[in-house]
């Protein structure tokens, strides 16, 4: 549903996935380098390396991320994991750079060496807030507006899309998230051409219930509609899939 919304992941384009913290977005993003097909990078600015390949194996086997972190995983689950692993270092047109708090400009530098090289298609980004501005003496606002406007020219100087994972602001805690709601600056809902927010309705303890109603909310599409679609966010499998029921609407 989301990519007939879309038009999937389109060159020169700017995404944004926009949520809480623990709300998914990380997630989010994983699964669309999970779905990605042709040569791609993820700079993952808050995960490591090992980190992101074990959420990379809990999900391809729909292996309970508890047992897996805690060591009780049954016969057939632990052979499970050395399957995906094997799968996992197969899929060598995945590229994970783990640098944490990387500098734009090497960001910059080694996408362009990336595309280069190993004919990358797509860039992935787990999150933009946390990337690096080369002047750290102007005000963060004017910082992360910078970012976003180099990263807009980036997806267009290497023609690929550029997916970024951006944190929202403390008052879109518990409600639908809107596009004024990107943290530190109003540049990234400018500079986007999709954003999508995650909406999860929560428990009133905070916590996400496997079942309850999640919604990848389209707040901008600069040539498609704007929806928010229902889907199944899973946690404990790390996994966002498609909903039977239809999107509620605008």
């Amino acid at each position: 549903i989301l990519d007939s919304l879309t038009g999937g992941l389109q060159k020169t384009r700017l995404y944004y996935l926009g949520a809480r913290p623990s709300q998914g977005k990380s997630t989010l993003l994983m699964n669309l380098v999970a779905n990605c097909n042709v040569p791609c990078i993820i700079f993952s600015a808050e995960s490591s390396k090992s980190e992101f390949a074990d959420r990379m194996i809990i999900r391809e086997k729909r292996i309970n991320s508890s047992q897996y972190y805690n060591g009780t995983l049954t016969e057939a689950e632990a052979k499970k994991v050395m399957e995906a692993s094997s799968e996992l270092y197969d899929r060598n047109h995945i590229i994970i750079h783990d640098e944490p708090n990387i500098p734009l400009a090497r960001l910059i530098q080694i996408a362009r060496d990336a595309k280069r090289y190993n004919k990358v298609e797509a860039i992935f980004i787990d999150y933009v807030q946390l990337l690096v501005f080369h002047d750290q003496s102007r005000p963060k606002n004017e910082q992360v507006s910078e970012i976003s406007k180099l990263l807009k020219q980036l997806a267009r100087e290497l023609d690929v899309p550029v997916i970024c994972a951006a944190q929202l602001r403390r008052d879109a805690e518990g409600k639908k998230p809107q596009l004024s709601d990107f943290s530190d600056s109003t540049q990234l809902e400018r500079d986007a051409d999709v954003a999508i927010m995650i909406y999860n309705i929560m428990d009133p303890d905070g916590t996400v219930e496997v079942g309850r109603e999640t919604y990848l909310c389209i707040q901008k599409n600069r040539d498609g509609q704007l929806e928010d679609v229902r889907v199944d966010f899973l946690p404990q499998f790390m996994h966002f899939q498609e909903s039977t029921n239809y999107p509620i609407g605008r």
